[in-house]
């Protein structure tokens, strides 16, 4: 991702895992909004959101969220 924030530029990346649970959740819902910074914390609440009309989703994003968690403590 590239942007501008306060003026200057710069550029983030975002690991395979993060993108997986974004990826999948937009497949699943008609609008997908999320913020830089908070895009797993948004993903999970829409994915809870949708939930009742989506049966299935919000364990398939809870399953990618927690491979998020492994991996960032190693396991």
């Amino acid at each position: 991702m590239f942007g501008r924030w306060g003026g200057q530029p710069d550029t983030f990346d975002t690991c395979s895992r993060c993108l997986a649970l974004r990826d999948y959740v937009e497949a699943h819902v008609p609008c997908l909004c999320w913020q830089h910074g908070h895009m797993r914390e948004d993903c999970i609440e829409t994915a809870r959101a949708y939930a009742p009309e989506a049966p299935g989703l919000l364990f398939g994003a809870w399953r990618r969220e927690i491979a998020i968690a492994r991996h960032a403590r190693g396991a």
